[in-house]
């Protein structure tokens, strides 16, 4: 059998799911039966796709986010923050900041990055992150 009939072999054996899902032996696994398990090494170049993949869903959520709360002009730094956020903890955790989005459509940025603050972003998660990002929200400029 030549490599194209062996793949095609084990394709046909193995489910294609774009979505982690766990095995007939309970392994995690993601598209072509790939088993993946905490440790593993994944291949740069996934790496650096998947980062590219990210990266543009949370720069589609902040057009998305821009459209809906249409907020006072944020400029180049504060939508970088939005994008950092929505790439960190994505649409649905960033929707939950509803003070910070309403102190957004005011242009009242003080209060935007004390929302930042006063969140378990800041609290539990990632403090340091959430700091950078919330002086980056309070004065428009890369810390």
């Amino acid at each position: 059998m030549n490599n194209d009939a062996i793949r095609a072999w084990i394709k046909g054996h193995e489910s294609y799911k774009i979505a982690v899902y766990e095995d007939s032996e309970g392994y995690l696994t993601v598209g072509i039966g790939h088993k993946i398990a905490v440790g593993d090494k994944m291949p740069e170049a996934t790496l650096r796709s998947w980062f590219q993949a990210d990266y543009a869903s949370a720069k589609s959520d902040l057009a998305k986010f821009k459209r809906i709360f249409q907020p006072v002009s944020l400029g180049p730094v504060r939508e970088a923050v939005l994008i950092g956020m929505f790439y960190q903890m994505g649409w649905s955790s960033v929707m939950g900041f509803r003070h910070m989005i309403e102190a957004l459509e005011a242009g009242e940025w003080e209060k935007a990055a004390d929302e930042i603050l006063d969140s378990r972003w800041h609290n539990n998660h990632t403090p340091a992150r959430a700091e950078e990002a919330a002086e980056m929200m309070r004065t428009g400029k890369i810390c």
